[in-house]
Protein backbone atom coordinates (compact mmCIF):
# COMPACT_ATOMS: atom_id res chain seq x y z
CA UNK A 1 0.00 0.00 0.00
CA UNK A 2 1.52 3.50 -0.77
CA UNK A 3 1.31 6.23 1.51
CA UNK A 4 -1.18 8.12 -1.89
CA UNK A 5 -3.90 6.03 -0.96
CA UNK A 6 -3.72 6.05 2.55
CA UNK A 7 -6.64 8.31 3.97
CA UNK A 8 -5.92 8.17 8.08
CA UNK A 9 -4.54 11.40 8.99
CA UNK A 10 -2.87 9.89 12.06
CA UNK A 11 -1.26 7.61 9.70
CA UNK A 12 2.62 6.97 10.57
CA UNK A 13 4.63 4.45 9.07
CA UNK A 14 6.25 1.78 10.55
CA UNK A 15 10.67 2.08 10.18
CA UNK A 16 11.19 -0.11 6.99
CA UNK A 17 7.02 -0.81 6.15
CA UNK A 18 4.10 0.75 4.73
CA UNK A 19 2.42 -0.36 7.75
CA UNK A 20 1.02 2.13 10.16
CA UNK A 21 2.87 2.09 13.88
CA UNK A 22 -0.29 2.11 15.40
CA UNK A 23 -2.08 -0.83 13.64
CA UNK A 24 -1.99 -4.07 15.85
CA UNK A 25 -2.39 -7.29 14.01
CA UNK A 26 -5.87 -7.95 13.35
CA UNK A 27 -7.25 -4.15 12.82
CA UNK A 28 -7.15 -2.51 15.73
CA UNK A 29 -5.73 0.80 16.41
CA UNK A 30 -3.03 1.49 19.25
CA UNK A 31 -4.37 4.85 19.72
CA UNK A 32 -6.22 5.27 22.76
CA UNK A 33 -9.42 7.68 20.91
CA UNK A 34 -9.58 4.70 18.10
CA UNK A 35 -11.08 1.84 17.81
CA UNK A 36 -9.98 0.31 14.52
CA UNK A 37 -7.54 0.81 12.03
CA UNK A 38 -9.63 3.07 9.62
CA UNK A 39 -7.19 1.44 6.38
CA UNK A 40 -7.65 -1.97 7.85
CA UNK A 41 -11.27 -1.23 7.76
CA UNK A 42 -11.54 0.08 3.77
CA UNK A 43 -9.02 -2.96 3.05
CA UNK A 44 -11.79 -5.16 4.45
CA UNK A 45 -14.86 -3.86 3.01
CA UNK A 46 -15.78 -2.45 6.25
CA UNK A 47 -17.61 1.04 6.76
CA UNK A 48 -15.44 3.74 7.88
CA UNK A 49 -16.79 6.02 10.33
CA UNK A 50 -16.06 9.84 9.57
CA UNK A 51 -12.28 10.71 10.59
CA UNK A 52 -11.54 12.71 13.63
CA UNK A 53 -9.41 15.27 13.65
CA UNK A 54 -6.05 14.34 15.23
CA UNK A 55 -5.69 14.70 19.26
CA UNK A 56 -3.71 17.46 20.33
CA UNK A 57 -4.66 17.45 24.29
CA UNK A 58 -2.91 15.53 27.14
CA UNK A 59 -3.41 12.01 27.82
CA UNK A 60 -4.67 11.70 31.42
CA UNK A 61 -1.55 9.93 33.54
CA UNK A 62 -2.71 6.43 35.07
CA UNK A 63 -4.18 6.63 39.01
CA UNK A 64 -1.25 5.71 41.84
CA UNK A 65 -2.12 2.07 43.10
CA UNK A 66 -4.49 1.92 45.84
CA UNK A 67 -2.48 1.72 48.74
CA UNK A 68 -1.67 5.36 48.56
CA UNK A 69 -5.07 6.62 48.08
CA UNK A 70 -5.86 9.07 51.03
CA UNK A 71 -9.38 8.35 51.06
CA UNK A 72 -9.17 4.20 52.30
CA UNK A 73 -10.02 3.80 55.61
CA UNK A 74 -6.86 2.57 57.55
CA UNK A 75 -9.87 -0.15 59.03
CA UNK A 76 -9.76 -1.54 55.68
CA UNK A 77 -5.84 -1.22 55.08
CA UNK A 78 -5.18 -3.10 58.49
CA UNK A 79 -7.84 -5.48 57.03
CA UNK A 80 -5.97 -5.73 53.66
CA UNK A 81 -2.64 -6.62 55.60
CA UNK A 82 -4.26 -9.29 57.74
CA UNK A 83 -6.39 -11.44 55.10
CA UNK A 84 -2.56 -11.31 53.13
CA UNK A 85 -0.71 -12.44 55.75
CA UNK A 86 -3.59 -15.17 55.92
CA UNK A 87 -2.61 -16.12 52.83
CA UNK A 88 0.85 -16.26 53.24
CA UNK A 89 0.06 -18.43 56.50
CA UNK A 90 -1.98 -21.07 54.93
CA UNK A 91 0.30 -21.22 51.46
CA UNK A 92 3.33 -22.07 53.91
CA UNK A 93 1.40 -24.48 55.88
CA UNK A 94 0.30 -26.11 52.58
CA UNK A 95 3.89 -26.20 51.62
CA UNK A 96 4.84 -27.71 54.95
CA UNK A 97 2.39 -30.68 54.76
CA UNK A 98 3.17 -31.53 51.36
CA UNK A 99 6.77 -31.72 52.81
CA UNK A 100 5.73 -33.50 55.09
CA UNK A 101 3.88 -36.03 52.89
CA UNK A 102 7.24 -36.62 50.93
CA UNK A 103 8.96 -36.90 53.47
CA UNK A 104 6.76 -40.02 54.83
CA UNK A 105 6.69 -41.37 51.30
CA UNK A 106 10.29 -41.42 50.73
CA UNK A 107 10.95 -43.21 54.67
CA UNK A 108 8.07 -46.03 53.25
CA UNK A 109 9.67 -46.38 49.96
CA UNK A 110 12.66 -46.80 51.42
CA UNK A 111 11.41 -49.01 54.03
CA UNK A 112 9.59 -51.07 51.45
CA UNK A 113 12.73 -51.46 49.60
CA UNK A 114 14.43 -52.97 53.20
CA UNK A 115 11.63 -55.64 53.23
CA UNK A 116 12.21 -56.43 49.53
CA UNK A 117 15.95 -56.57 50.08
CA UNK A 118 15.06 -58.98 53.63
CA UNK A 119 13.21 -61.09 51.67
CA UNK A 120 15.61 -62.02 49.09
CA UNK A 121 18.03 -62.50 51.52
CA UNK A 122 15.93 -65.46 53.27
CA UNK A 123 14.79 -67.22 50.50
CA UNK A 124 16.52 -68.48 47.13
CA UNK A 125 14.60 -66.01 44.96
CA UNK A 126 17.34 -64.49 42.62
CA UNK A 127 17.15 -59.90 42.46
CA UNK A 128 15.64 -58.71 39.96
CA UNK A 129 19.12 -56.57 39.79
CA UNK A 130 21.43 -59.40 39.49
CA UNK A 131 19.54 -62.12 37.65
CA UNK A 132 20.38 -63.19 34.27
CA UNK A 133 18.43 -62.90 31.23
Amino acid sequence: MTTALISCSRYEPKTGSTRCKYYIQGGPCALPDEFMCVEWLKAHGHVVPALLPPFEGVYPSPPPPLASYSNVPAEVLERLAKAEALVDRAEAEEWDRVEKLLADLATKAGAAANCEDEARATTNFPSPKTSEK
